[in-house]
């Protein structure tokens, strides 16, 4: 995906994964935090995990992802 943050994500994993190879980073390993929601839902649609931060409420984010399915 081009747009939203997927690219600049996807970007970071492959310079990751070419520095160290023993690392393995995939869709279905990685996590999103965003406060934009448009983000959020760009990643949901390719399959990556995204979850909606509360700038006013980020204390309850450690139980928001603790509720993710």
């Amino acid at each position: 995906m081009k747009h939203g943050k997927q690219h600049y994500m996807a970007s970071a994993v492959e310079e990751i994964m070419t520095k160290n190879k023993s690392v393995v980073i995939a869709r279905n390993t990685t996590l999103l935090i965003d406060d934009d929601p448009k983000n959020i839902q760009m990643a949901l649609s390719d399959s990556v995990r995204g979850i909606l931060l509360d700038p006013e409420k980020s204390d309850l984010l450690i139980d928001d992802i603790l509720d993710m399915p």
